[in-house]
């Protein structure tokens, strides 16, 4: 599973189904603006107030996802 941080980064997460070597999107993916990011890696939105703005493919195990956030905590 590719994650993409638009437009900044894109890196493989989760092992997922092969992609198709003439096809340079791979088949389960999830698109997540950079401000959405931010609010779910320092717990400043839930996971499942962040799925609707998502772009997430048909394929994706993104709901696996959410149990990695949030990566920081924001509390001092």
């Amino acid at each position: 599973m590719e994650v993409r941080i638009v437009p900044f980064a894109a890196c493989k997460v989760l092992q997922g189904t092969s992609p198709n070597p003439h096809n340079l999107t791979p088949p389960d993916f999830l698109e997540i603006s950079p401000e959405i990011f931010l609010k779910l890696s320092f717990g400043l939105e839930s996971w499942q107030d962040a799925r609707p703005y998502l772009n997430i493919s048909q394929l994706s195990r993104a709901k696996e996802l959410g149990v990695l956030f949030p990566l920081l905590s924001a509390e001092k």
